[in-house]
């Protein structure tokens, strides 16, 4: 492969906001909503996937449990035959019959605006087969925004997005999560055809059970993997369907109900862990792990430690934080077997974070010569000492790389639109750059020479904050945060 020898570094930064930014969080107690709606769409099996039909469970929450109050069937405007088709379906049964235009306007809508629960497994692609107009979000990157009534403009002729019903901008975050802001759509003042959008300060509720599914075993599932791991019954694929029939029908149902079902599985195992925050709060399993952080009483650092901007400023720049990828696919290749599994919590745990998250106040001191020192006198057999992290590795050291191998982020694809990756590359470089202790230790056991360093800061906690409390997790596992490190617990 030919590289050229000179390659712009990526780095993380710690910004600076010119002014105050408005605080939109709200606080971890959040109300539980006591009714929901589980939806589900069939859609074509061509390259648009347009919606075909669905259904939907209105349910109440009751005694824990999130019963069935109504089960209903939705078709598309237009299609008379897929109409008479459902009609036939539920003649004398207990199933509702809707157009898409009325569920919209009838449950959709209603649910949204009443703060209920929207359940979905894959929620952003689920409502975006009922949207009738999407766009480009404004004021998102990596957002888009989805309308369900419409309205024709008397000025422009121009059918637009009903002002007075709410919308969802959907950001994206990754396949398996994503961030739901309700929105309304709002006339530009002085021009009659731009589009613009008004973030609404109310709270939307959208679960995603994909999203729940992962925060809850930290993998990403399909629909039937995650009903087959938590024990409920559905069909073995979500086959996309041509046409309107009985079986296509009574699969869809099948799955509206399994989804239901899944709901509170998921709902009974997030219970276990104890954390009194809705569950369509949480993104990922770290979410979850900061929920339970904040009922141990721990404080987060922004808000207990007076950090000088520069040190936040090293700090980011030093975090590495890779992930692992794979690029050459289906290739033979001679490779090195490595165990890569769960690396953040293992350096966690090897360095006591939990001493300093717990601590009362830290202390920043210069460490250039412990550094230097160490850097020249360390051995590999001094990194199986599980103390010897602790004792000697938290701090940051300013570097001048000559031919050492470091952690660098850069552009290695071939395309000049490639993203910039991490790779463990040697590095020469006159503008010095800021590294962690773990890693400048690990430069001089690749190359067996001990980097340049320039300068280096010791983290130092000091006391304990008060206020600490253990809890108790499945109902059986206490952890303490004076003594029990939260991920070696689990």
């Amino acid at each position: 492969m030919n590289m050229p020898d000179r390659l712009d570094l990526y780095f993380r930064a710690h910004t600076i906001p010119i002014k105050e930014q408005e605080e939109r969080r709200t606080s971890w107690s959040v109300t539980k909503p006591e009714s929901a709606l589980i939806f589900l769409c069939a859609t074509t099996p061509d390259e648009k996937q347009d919606l075909l039909l669905g259904a939907h469970i209105c349910a109440e929450r009751s005694d824990g449990k999130w019963i069935a109050k109504e089960i209903g069937i939705f078709g598309r405007d237009g299609h008379p035959e897929e109409l008479r088709v459902l009609r036939r379906f539920v003649k004398n049964s207990a199933f509702e019959l809707e157009t898409i235009d009325e569920f919209r306007r009838k449950v959709f809508l209603k649910y949204l605006k009443s703060s209920a629960l929207i359940v979905a497994y894959d929620a952003p692609r689920e409502i975006s087969r009922i949207a009738v107009k999407s766009n480009k979000s404004l004021k998102h990157r990596r957002g888009f925004s989805f309308y369900f009534r419409l309205f024709k403009d008397k000025k422009t002729g121009k059918v637009r997005p009903s002002g007075y019903e709410p919308g969802i901008s959907i950001e994206s975050l990754d396949a398996s999560k994503a961030i739901y802001r309700l929105i309304k759509y709002k006339f530009h003042e002085m021009d009659a055809e731009r589009d613009e959008e008004e973030e609404s300060q109310a709270i939307v509720h959208v679960l995603d059970l994909k999203t729940l599914t992962n925060v809850l075993t930290g993998e990403v599932y399909t629909f039937p993997s995650a009903c087959e791991i938590f024990g409920v019954p559905a069909s073995r694929s979500r086959k996309p369907r041509s046409r309107v029939t009985k079986p296509a029908i009574e699969a869809l149902l099948r799955d509206v109900t399994a989804e239901l079902e899944l709901l509170n599985r998921l709902s009974d195992e997030f219970k276990r862990h104890n954390v009194d925050v809705a569950p369509e709060r949480f993104y990922s399993p770290a979410t979850l792990a900061k929920a339970q952080y904040a009922a141990m009483g721990i404080l987060p650092p922004e808000q207990k430690f007076n950090i000088p901007e520069r040190i936040q400023g090293l700090a980011m720049q030093a975090s590495a934080a890779g992930r692992a990828e794979c690029t050459i696919r289906r290739m033979p290749l001679p490779i090195t077997y490595l165990d890569f599994h769960a690396q953040f919590s293992t350096i966690n745990s090897l360095l006591d974070c939990r001493e300093i998250l717990c601590a009362e106040r830290l202390e920043f001191t210069d460490f250039t010569a412990g550094a230097r020192e160490m850097i020249e006198r360390v051995k590999l057999d001094d990194c199986w000492r599980p103390e010897f992290w602790r004792k000697n590795l938290r701090w940051f050291a300013l570097v001048e790389p000559q031919d050492d191998v470091v952690p660098v982020r850069a552009k290695f694809g071939q395309r000049g639109d490639s993203d910039p990756t991490l790779g463990w590359n040697f590095l020469s470089s006159k503008q010095p750059i800021w590294i962690t202790g773990p890693g400048a230790v690990a430069a001089k056991l690749i190359t067996d020479k001990p980097i340049k360093i320039l300068d280096a800061i010791k983290v130092v906690p000091h006391g304990v904050q008060p206020g600490l409390m253990p809890i108790k997790l499945f109902s059986q596992l206490a952890v303490d945060p004076h003594q029990d490190n939260l991920a070696a617990k689990l």
